[in-house]
């Protein structure tokens, strides 16, 4: 049940995402859909470019990932959600302009309340950096795992807390800093903590993912780079740009994960989970070079164990799971009577709004 706190959240990130449509840019990132496909491939439920399957977007936002996974499972039909009007008409706009035929339906829809579609109707359903900006994300996951068939996939995507410390100690810099002030200034003191304050981040990680990554549709990712070219658009990765600058440092509201907290929330909203696709979990290139007495050791823990291990040398900066609708071996090497007491969730930029009018 949606509390009047929950009932605030849900207003306030709305707000954000009617003023400032994320992400505000055309180029279609193909990484998002392509761990997809591998997995399911490896599952045995991909094939022939996705015939018969029907996927659920829970969060499109401006339709970037949506028109991704639609070329990439171009026999799959695809419907998406999103909280915003603003933000689905500009999705609408997108799968017009790639020609993302397979697109059936884009709803509104807040994943606090029941979702606009028929129980179990879909067989894969992906919410990516979209729960974590919800006021319970274990509800928008018990919902959003209505709607998957038996048998079918969840995949989920998050901050991490671990590798994020960056970006959180800034966040709490900035709102320091912006104590007080009317809203027309708070964008630029946020642009000014950028010229001050070294803001970097570790992107090994990542481009060592992405090199990783095989049969990423570069075709489409070049045609969305020539339709941003042709509109004379710029795309700032530091999130200089409006919407990026809201939606990684104005937010209204945003929960950042350990592992833990992804196996307490999952089991909250009755989901199991099955994999993580993000961070690693065997370690491969690590246990290789473990001596024998490590090796043998790392191969005696459970999976949640070595979920543990991993927050623990890795630090990920983010978490992104797959689960199921019964129960599965990461699931029962949990232990029953286990709860994180880790918690890092921020709720700003509207408090401290209000008391400066």
């Amino acid at each position: 049940m949606e509390t009047k706190q929950d009932h605030q959240v849900v207003a306030s990130v709305q707000g954000m995402y009617t003023e400032h449509p994320f992400p505000n840019t055309s180029i279609v990132n193909t990484f998002w859909s392509h761990p997809h496909r591998e997995y399911l491939k490896r599952a045995g439920v991909y094939q022939d470019g996705g015939s018969g399957l029907r996927i659920l977007e829970g969060g499109c936002g401006t339709g970037e990932k949506l028109v991704a996974h639609a070329k990439t499972f171009p026999r799959a039909k695809l419907c998406a959600i999103d909280l915003t009007p603003a933000s689905i008409q500009v999705a609408n706009f997108h799968v017009k302009e790639f020609r993302a035929h397979n697109v059936e339906a884009i709803k509104q829809a807040n994943l606090m309340e029941p979702l606009p579609f028929p129980d179990e109707s879909f067989d894969v359903v992906y919410s990516l950096g979209v729960v974590h900006h919800t006021p319970k994300p274990y509800l928008a996951m018990q919902n959003l795992g209505r709607l998957v068939k038996p048998g079918g996939y969840l995949f989920f995507w998050v901050y991490g807390a671990l590798g994020q410390l960056w970006r959180i100690k800034k966040l709490n810099y900035m709102t320091l800093m912006r104590k007080g002030l009317p809203a027309e200034e708070t964008e630029q003191v946020v642009r000014d903590s950028f010229k001050e304050a070294s803001f970097s981040f570790n992107v090994r990680d990542r481009i060592r993912s992405l090199s990783s990554m095989k049969g990423i549709n570069f075709g489409l990712l070049a045609q969305s780079l020539l339709v941003a070219i042709k509109r004379r658009r710029s795309f700032n990765f530091v999130g200089m740009d409006d919407s990026n600058l809201y939606d990684g440092f104005l937010h209204a509201h945003e929960k950042f994960y350990t592992g833990e907290d992804v196996v307490t929330d999952t089991r909250k909203s009755g989901l199991f989970i099955e994999d993580f696709i993000v961070p690693e979990l065997t370690l491969t290139g690590r246990v290789n070079r473990m001596s024998d007495l490590m090796r043998r050791q790392w191969e005696k823990l459970t999976p949640f164990e070595r979920l543990q291990a991993v927050d623990a040398i890795t630090l990920p900066n983010e978490y992104w799971w797959v689960c199921r609708k019964s129960p599965t071996p990461f699931s029962k090497s949990v232990p029953e009577d286990y709860g994180s007491t880790v918690k890092i969730v921020r709720t700003a930029f509207d408090t401290d709004q209000d008391e400066s009018r």
